[in-house]
């Protein structure tokens, strides 16, 4: 009874595992994703003023 509760106990935690480090790429491609979006919203916005200048 021991061994197999314990197999069990290791495969929720590597599912566990598995779904925190699904949920860190997902929070880092989203990252990237706002990240890029910033740049192009600003270097346009960056060039305007200088062709202002």
């Amino acid at each position: 009874m021991r061994p197999f509760t314990m197999k069990y106990f290791l495969v929720t935690l590597c599912i566990l595992f598995m779904i925190k480090a699904n949920a860190q790429d997902q929070f880092r491609v989203l990252l990237f994703a706002q990240h890029d979006d910033w740049h192009y919203n600003t270097i346009p916005a960056a060039i305007q003023a200088w062709s202002w200048v």
